[in-house]
């Protein structure tokens, strides 16, 4: 029974923007069903359809990860889009292109 509270507690979590409260709950349950992990999903795609994000979006995610390999993999990403964002935002095209092309190959 409590993990239908703690099941919805995550919902409501995720979708107020506090990933980082879902994982936590999350990983302190001593019960997890179909329902948990689903949760966590949509706590991702909710991550994915974000407009904006900030240092603490970008680490509640990479906190939470399941895997060391995913981890890295959105770090990565974070900083292709940082990179991006910056260059656009000061106007600086061809260093913004130059900026994508470097950490892609990284």
């Amino acid at each position: 029974m409590m993990f239908l509270v703690q099941n919805s507690l995550i919902g409501m979590y995720s979708a107020c923007g506090f990933l980082n409260s879902a994982r936590t709950l999350f990983d302190e349950m001593l019960e997890r069903d179909v329902v948990s992990w689903n949760s966590m999903i949509k706590a991702m795609n909710l991550f994915g359809k974000m407009n904006k994000r900030n240092i603490i979006t970008w680490n509640s995610m990479i906190t939470g990860f399941f895997s060391r390999w995913s981890a890295m993999e959105l770090f990565h990403e974070m900083q292709i889009t940082s990179g991006d964002m910056l260059c656009a935002h000061l106007g600086a095209t061809d260093h913004g292109i130059w900026v994508h092309g470097y950490l892609r190959s990284a």
